[in-house]
This record gives C-alpha cells, sequence and structure tokens, in this order.
C-alpha cells in the first residue's frame, strides 16, 4: 500500500507575507527616523511595493502604526503567558515574565521602537479599546503572579497593582536606551531588574 501523502506544509499566503514584510519595513522606518518623519512613499521605496499596492493593505500610515502595535502586544502576552512555568514559585514566575518579556522585546525591537506612544497612539476608538484590553490582559498576567506570591507569603507586599505597574515601568521603558549591540542582553538586564525587586538594595554578607 502506498504510502499517504504528506501534508505539504508551505508559506503562508502570500498576503499574509506581504502585509506582514510591509509592517516589518515601516516598524523599521518608524523606529529609526521617527514615525512623523516616516512617509508612505518612503514605506513604498524601501518595499520596493507601489503605493496604490500600499494602500490596498493600509489605508493612511496610522493604520500600520495600529497595526503594529497590536500585533505587537497580542504576539508578546502569547509568548510570555508560554513561558511562565505555572507549576513553579512565584519569585522564578517573576523572573520567567521579565526574561521572555525581554527576549521577546529584543527580537523585536524595531516593533517596540515604533510604538513607542502605546495605547495614546492608536487612533480609531474601536482599535484603542482594543488595545487597552490587551495591555490590560497582559498586565494581568504579572499581577497573578504577584498576587499569589502575596498569598504564599513569598512577597512582603499589601496588594498586588501598584508593584505590578513599577515592575512593568523597568522593562516597558527598555526600549528608550536599550541598544542591542551592548555588551548585556536585554534578558539579562530584565533579569537584573527582577532580582532588583524582590531583593531590592539589602545588603548580602
Amino acid at each position: 500500500m502506498a504510502d499517504a501523502p504528506r501534508k505539504k506544509i508551505g508559506r503562508p499566503p502570500l498576503v499574509e507575507n506581504r502585509r506582514e514584510m510591509l509592517l516589518d519595513t515601516a516598524a523599521r522606518l518608524f523606529g529609526k527616523v521617527g514615525f512623523e518623519r516616516c512617509s508612505m512613499q518612503d514605506i513604498s521605496d524601501a518595499t520596493n511595493v507601489s503605493k496604490g499596492t500600499l494602500y490596498h493593505y493600509f489605508k493612511t500610515k496610522q493604520d500600520i502604526y495600529d497595526a503594529i502595535f497590536l500585533s505587537t502586544l497580542k504576539k508578546m502576552a502569547s509568548f510570555v503567558d508560554q513561558s511562565i512555568d505555572k507549576k513553579a514559585s512565584a519569585r522564578d514566575q517573576l523572573i520567567s515574565f521579565f526574561r521572555a518579556h525581554a527576549e521577546y522585546f529584543d527580537t523585536h525591537y524595531w516593533d517596540f521602537n515604533a510604538t513607542v506612544l502605546g495605547v495614546a497612539g492608536v487612533s480609531s476608538s474601536a482599535m484603542r479599546h482594543e488595545a487597552v484590553e490587551l495591555r490590560d490582559r497582559y498586565e494581568s498576567i504579572l499581577r497573578e503572579i504577584v498576587r499569589r506570591g502575596i498569598e504564599t507569603g513569598e512577597f512582603a507586599l499589601e496588594e498586588p497593582s501598584m508593584p505590578t505597574r513599577a515592575a512593568l515601568s523597568m522593562v516597558n521603558w527598555m526600549p528608550r536606551w536599550y541598544r542591542p549591540n551592548g555588551a548585556r542582553s536585554a534578558a539579562d538586564i530584565a533579569v537584573s531588574f527582577a532580582h532588583l525587586l524582590l531583593d531590592g538594595f539589602r545588603r548580602r554578607d
């Protein structure tokens, strides 16, 4: 009996490939020269795609920004959540959260730099609502870790909300100053931040 034909695993549809290529290139341009200074013509030239084709995918440059932001946040939340061992201690989970956040940021450096305006930079009310939901969902991953640490007595905190926001501020600020060619990786720096939060400035004998 002949073997059943193997399912061919090919590339995603051309439409998705091209759309992702446009977003990747736009993110790099936004990150390098700034959103305001980058034009649709610049994106068209950099991708070798006609402006007519570009406008077929995105009606405005703002639509491109919105798509980059939502895609980045959605994929990062999924990556970070899957990187955390749900059976580990709250301390180890927090370190894993920081490391995974930084690893995703490091491998999607231009996406983060392109969207430094965050939710405030998203234009339409519908997309901003989605962006806020994604942001809150992402924050809840870390807040649940902190809440668990409080319940188990690992963390000497009264409530999880403020410490969670403080922790996120540390890693969310990295795109402002981190450079990929530096002496330390983003993940290494983020883990140091996690230990700083966990251990503070306590003297180690």
